[in-house]
């Protein structure tokens, strides 16, 4: 996380300590993400889908090389002793949201 430096954080309520723990380890402030739970000093997932009536001014970025700019970071489950960070490029993450399509 320290080299990463993200900006939001989506987690389980039940890893919330120790995300919170980390981020302060490193002193990051991030946003946090829950998706199972409301807890003070996070947000909810379900949050994140609500209308702002600003939708109409969305505009998308231009995204450079999106076969290898990372979009997201995945965390493993760690099989082989400490999980590990996984990254995904926008083509990656399109390329499984299409099978779900």
């Amino acid at each position: 996380m320290n080299i990463t430096k993200p900006k939001i954080v989506f987690c389980e309520y039940e890893k919330l300590e120790e995300v919170r723990a980390a981020m302060k380890s490193i002193e990051l402030d991030v946003l946090i993400v829950l998706f199972d739970k409301n807890e003070d000093g996070t947000i909810h997932f379900s949050n994140l889908l609500l209308e702002t009536n600003h939708e109409d001014d969305f505009v998308p970025p231009i995204i450079e090389n999106c076969d290898k700019q990372v979009m997201c970071i995945l965390s493993s489950s760690g099989s082989t002793g400490l999980s590990k960070g996984v990254c995904q490029s926008h083509v990656q993450v399109l390329e499984q949201l299409g099978k779900f399509w």
